[in-house]
Order: C-alpha cells, then structure tokens, then sequence
C-alpha cells in the first residue's frame, strides 16, 4: 500500500508541474487496497465535469 501512495504522490506532483497547483480543486482518490480500482470522488479540474 506504502508503495501505492508513493507512485500516485509522484503521479500527481508531475501533474502539478504541467498544469499547475489548484488545492481548493484537487482530485481526492480512494483506494483501500491495491486489488481495487481507484475511485474519483471530486470534480478535477483537468476534466472539466468528469466524475
């Protein structure tokens, strides 16, 4: 799980240099276990209305 939290921090700070730092707009992912797929749970805005 360690492992997990450490590639999506990397993900998201390379995110972060491209696009730029929104903290009031950030994506909040949920994961418990690296067996699940991760869940979107807050409108990013990168996709503008996904959910």
């Amino acid at each position: 799980m360690a492992a997990l939290l450490s590639e999506i921090e990397m993900r998201v700070r390379a995110v972060e240099t491209r696009v730029g730092r929104h903290d009031e707009k950030m994506t909040a992912i949920v994961g418990t276990t690296t067996s699940q797929p991760l869940t979107l749970v807050k409108e990013c805005p990168v996709t503008q209305g996904w959910t």
